[in-house]
């Protein structure tokens, strides 16, 4: 996503974060301040991994959705590691009578589909199901260069869609048919905000996209290969075909990149009810120029933007632990300045009450969202609703 320094950077921040939770109760913690929506749900959670077969591009996925309780503690498997958390693996989903909306979830580059374990069981806490998957090719296994970024640029939309059609073709045989595949929302930070962008109907723009190249130090035009790993003859001029899922409701990035790619007109194109949260001091992803400059440039008639004032990029990952600090790696799995407890409370009560809103009609969440309820210390707020 950034220059090699940074993907450097990152790796060694993913690989830290993979073994987060291993001797910690970090994930079972809750803060006596945390507002209504960062404390956990009424659902306890059931999680399992899955595989989404093809010869060209397999997916390894997990889902979170709600079970039977109680929560017991588990340990996520990946790559040998341990990561911990509170969900009953392979318990069966709870059948009720109204279905549980669908959420997808895209991790940042060099990330992997954990590496915000916190939201994700989170929100299967409150009755959403919640997919995320390893974008291959994109993972802290995997070189970043510009023909590997080229590819993700062009296949993170298509593995979105792959997900949902996964729970759709898949909903009666492994869920009980109890997931809502006409109400889905999708959430990514940061290369996984723009694949979140990008599937809720942002474009890509011929105009823009050559810029994207200076972000991996490398002088040749992205363009021409982000259109042939999209198996396209050559580049559209101005935009490109949207790569919008169907009935995606809603949106949320966090501190997601590459606005540039899009532009203005690109953006435009999004539609949905759109929540974007960011650190005020992120390098990676300035606020000016993307999640504020995205709030501007979209189309929708719902848009809010939370801005934590300074924070940095990795407030929206999982947290450090002791093994994790022992091995030098504080910098990567923290903030400078913010209790990475209270900043996983604030994007959890908004991501959550935003859903709950816009995905299940809750009045309650909605009036969460009012600028008059927003009264956090450092957190910086605006809204833009004008519903029919």
């Amino acid at each position: 996503m950034f220059p090699k320094n940074i993907f450097i950077a990152l790796t060694i921040f993913i690989v830290g974060v993979s073994v987060l939770y291993q001797q910690s109760n970090v994930s079972n913690a809750q803060r006596p301040d945390a507002p209504t929506y960062a404390q956990r749900g009424p659902y306890a959670v059931g999680t399992r991994d899955l595989s989404i077969e093809d010869e060209a591009r397999p997916l390894e996925v997990t889902v979170w959705y709600p079970t039977q309780g109680p929560d017991t503690p588990y340990a996520y498997p990946y790559s040998s590691l341990g990561l911990a958390g509170q969900a009953l693996l392979d318990a069966p989903i709870l059948v009720q009578e109204q279905k549980y909306p669908l959420v997808v979830f895209s991790h940042g580059s060099g990330g992997y589909r954990l590496q915000s374990l916190y939201l994700t069981e989170h929100l299967a806490s409150y009755g959403f199901v919640v997919i995320a998957a390893d974008h291959a090719g994109n993972t802290f296994l995997d070189e970043t260069n510009l023909e590997n970024l080229s590819f993700s640029f062009a296949q993170r939309p298509l593995d979105v869609l792959r997900q949902v059609e996964f729970m759709t073709l898949n909903n009666s045989t492994l869920f009980s048919d109890m997931v809502d595949v006409e109400n889905i929302a999708v959430i990514g930070h940061s290369f996984g905000g723009y694949t979140a962008l990008a599937s809720a109907g942002a474009r890509l723009n011929s105009e823009e996209l050559g810029r994207v190249s200076r972000f991996v130090g490398s002088e040749e035009d992205v363009t021409e290969l982000i259109a042939t790993h999209r198996d396209m003859s050559e580049a559209p001029s101005g935009l490109w075909p949207s790569t919008q899922v169907t009935n995606i409701k809603a949106v949320v990035g966090l501190a997601p990149a590459f606005s540039v790619a899009f532009g203005e007109e690109g953006l435009a194109s999004i539609t949905v009810p759109t929540l974007l949260l960011v650190g005020s001091t992120d390098r990676l992803t300035p606020p000016e120029s993307e999640a504020a400059f995205i709030y501007d440039a979209i189309s929708s008639d719902v848009r809010y933007l939370g801005i934590f004032e300074n924070a940095g990029h990795f407030i929206f990952a999982n947290a450090c632990t002791p093994i994790v600090i022992q091995a030098g790696f504080f910098y990567a799995c923290s903030d400078p300045v913010w209790d990475m407890q209270r900043a996983h409370d604030l994007t959890n009560h908004f991501t959550t009450s935003f859903l709950l809103a816009y995905l299940q009609n809750d009045t309650e969440a909605l009036e969460a969202l009012a600028p008059e309820s927003i009264d956090f210390i450092g957190f910086q707020y605006k809204a833009s609703v004008h519903e029919e």
